[in-house]
């Protein structure tokens, strides 16, 4: 006898509901697991354990009609029989007449496993303000989230799989500290306080675990930066539309060739996926059962790989928004030389950015010719797309794709390197150092001098180069930019320092260097230390050494900018303000104490005896403290402090001791880059150095 269509169609379902209580049973037991320690995360071999213990999350497959039910019931008992009596959630699911299940209903035993309810959150979708009652905490299955502060200004951190999230509300009753928003489609599970504190007395050991694992992350050293979970599914958006699509898929693969050398990870297009699952699946919506396929199948890839590169195509809408919910982390790769135009995809993703708080990290890629001597026009880029932060990159350059691979993942290696004058010229040993053991440097951070010898490094400039395009353009003595001027604003014009920048750089923009790259300036009008990502690099790098009565202050856009180092000496702060890092490694040539070695012999300071030392030969000569050597140690002393603590938050600490040599002595350079090779070379010999990944 033929078989109706409900009895055929409950075959196929219960087919696909065992397949889909396997997969959400691994995704349970990883979250217990996760909460309150492998004891009490069992094994279920057995297909109708599998479908017992989540019932609750499969339910919503469930056909509607009764008869689509009764059928479906039908097809369970003769497939398990008996045991289905002892199946209380799976005879709540179904709803349907169960007469073949013979016994009493069982009352259900209320374990931890079954007190767990499964929830999805959209992108963008809020699980909890600040401020809120904490009446439940969560473990994150996949996904991520963010968390803001009440005001949504500032993101405290970003969680992903296996962590937890609201449970401090929960033990210390609290209100919510901080509104949790999903980055991305995310998946929890929820325990209520009240079945939390069910378990806490009647199964101590659960409870146990939970505080363990708090007591561990609050022992931990510091987060430097936003604590961040690595992210897996990284989208790829090709800047421009269809025009640009061949190039950023030509930089995709290469990308993720390389990575594949380091890590496990797949290029996933429309194309690979309608072939693996049959045409149109990529272009299925979500709610129909192709569709469900294609999540399940994205699902897989992510929790087999380290990263899954999922490539949006403009023609595919469907796809390219599944993916976009998808996403951990958005690449927007553009070829550089091409228009900057926005494709339809862009503007949808960006007016999200722009208006969404939980919004996922987006980041600018541009593909550079080979032969590309420094990039250009990367403003026009980042114009109409509000990124976090841009990259440049040469398919055949190793350096420029390792560098991206790092900050993909979240661990790119840092460098930030003090202001001190002339002093500073010391970390141009530090860089000779740094390549001998072939640290990379993907992003660098530095204030006064120190970004002047940043951005050389940002540039492209080896440190061979730095110190014979020092030596040439600053003389020998330092007087060859010292042009003084009337006392009025300051001592010294700084046209002279504005031409060797120009010479070095010429009209180069931050967003331009191969390296990111920031400096640092004390604004003057809003009282606080300013960070410079773009804009012109002679212009903000003349302004973070613009040392207040020598240099004249820098006016932008009506703030008055001065020297960075009068606030913070070391910008570390600023450097992990924009990224989080895996190394930072940091170079000061700040003194502790100042080296008054020479026999001060002056008194009162009258013109007369000022002249009379100057220029009588049978007057003692005049020894006295500079002008610009007191107010750059005035300046030093005072942010010491603060320096101090930024110290604190690097891995590695050079300090070159610089001491004898002047704040102005430029024909010491030789000298004082070599005083800070030999630090560096000292402190790196005995450095533990960790796994750098992709190198």
């Amino acid at each position: 006898m033929s078989k109706n269509r409900f009895e055929a169609d409950s075959e196929l379902l219960l087919d696909r509901l065992v397949d889909r209580a396997g997969g959400l049973y691994a995704e349970l037991q990883r979250v217990v697991e996760v909460f309150a320690g492998s004891g009490e995360a069992k094994v279920a071999s057995d297909e109708i354990s599998q479908l017992e213990t989540t019932a609750t999350a499969w339910r919503g497959l469930i056909p509607v009609d009764p008869a689509g039910r009764q059928a479906l019931a039908d097809d369970l008992w003769d497939r398990y029989g008996h045991r289905l009596s002892d199946c209380p959630a799976i005879t709540a699911a179904l709803g349907a007449n169960t007469r073949k299940w013979s016994g009493p209903t069982p009352v259900v035993n209320r374990t931890l496993w079954s007190a767990f309810v499964r929830r999805e959150l959209a992108v963008g979708e809020t699980l909890f303000v600040d401020g809120a009652d904490g009446t439940s905490l969560f473990v994150i299955a996949r996904g991520r989230v963010r968390v803001v502060s009440g005001d949504g200004a500032t993101t405290i951190s970003e969680l992903g799989a296996d962590e937890t999230v609201g449970e401090m509300a929960v033990i210390t009753g609290e209100p919510r500290q901080g509104t949790v928003i999903a980055v991305r489609d995310t998946v929890l599970y929820e325990l209520s306080k009240a079945d939390f504190d069910h378990f806490r007395i009647e199964r101590p050991a659960v409870a146990q675990q939970l505080l363990l694992t708090l007591a561990r992350r609050m022992n931990a050293p510091p987060v430097r930066g936003r604590r961040k979970t690595a992210p897996t599914n990284i989208v790829i958006v090709p800047a421009g539309g269809e025009v640009q699509a061949d190039a950023a898929q030509t930089f995709v693969q290469s990308f993720t060739d390389f990575v594949q050398r380091f890590v496990s990870a797949q290029l996933v297009t429309a194309d690979v996926i309608d072939g693996r699952l049959g045409d149109g699946a990529s272009t299925a919506t979500r709610e129909s059962v192709f569709g469900q396929r294609v999540d399940e199948h994205l699902r897989e890839l992510e929790a087999a790989n380290d990263l899954v590169m999922l490539l949006v195509d403009d023609d595919r809408p469907t796809w390219s928004r599944r993916l976009l919910a998808e996403a951990d982390l958005v690449l927007v790769v553009g070829a550089a030389g091409r228009p900057p135009s926005l494709s339809a995809i862009e503007q949808e993703l960006f007016n999200v950015a722009r208006i969404n708080a939980g919004s996922v990290e987006i980041q600018l890629v541009l593909v550079e010719a080979d032969h590309t001597r420094i990039p250009n026009g990367t403003d026009a880029w980042r114009a109409s797309r509000p990124v976090d932060l841009s990259h440049h990159g040469r398919l055949a350059n190793p350096t420029d794709l390792g560098r991206l691979a790092r900050f993909v993942v979240g661990q790119p290696c840092g460098l930030t390197l003090s202001g001190g004058a002339v002093r500073s010229l010391a970390h141009l040993g530090v860089l000779r150092a740094l390549e001998e053991i072939a640290y990379p440097i993907d992003i660098v951070s530095g204030t006064s001098a120190g970004a002047f010898v940043a951005a050389q490094h940002a540039y492209g400039l080896r440190s061979d180069e730095m110190v014979t395009r020092n030596i040439e353009l600053l003389g020998s003595s330092g007087l060859k930019f010292l042009d003084l001027t009337a006392p009025i604003i300051s001592i010294i014009s700084g046209r002279r320092y504005g031409s060797v920048l120009a010479t070095l750089f010429d009209t180069t923009k931050i967003e331009d260097l191969w390296t990111p790259f920031l400096c640092t300036s004390t604004d003057l009008t809003s009282a606080e230390v300013v960070a410079h990502h773009t804009g012109p690099l002679t212009t903000y790098l003349l302004s973070s050494a613009s040392i207040p009565g020598l240099l004249p202050p820098v006016l932008v856009e009506g703030h008055l900018l001065v020297d960075g180092g009068v606030m913070s000496n070391l910008p570390v702060t600023q450097l992990l303000d924009t990224t989080n890092v895996g190394v930072l490694i940091a170079a000061s040539v700040t003194s502790t104490f100042y080296d008054a070695n020479e026999e001060y012999n002056y008194a009162e300071l009258s013109t007369r005896d000022i002249l009379k030392a100057k220029f009588s030969p049978w007057s003692d000569p005049l020894v006295a403290p500079s002008v610009p050597d007191v107010l750059l140690r005035t300046f030093e002393i005072g942010a010491f402090n603060v320096e101090l603590r930024e110290q604190a938050m690097v891995d590695v600490l050079i300090q070159p001791d610089v001491a004898k040599f002047g704040y102005t002595n430029v024909g010491a350079l030789r000298e004082i880059a070599q005083a800070g090779y030999e630090a560096a070379v000292d402190v790196l010999e005995t450095w533990d150095r960790p796994s750098i990944p992709f190198t």
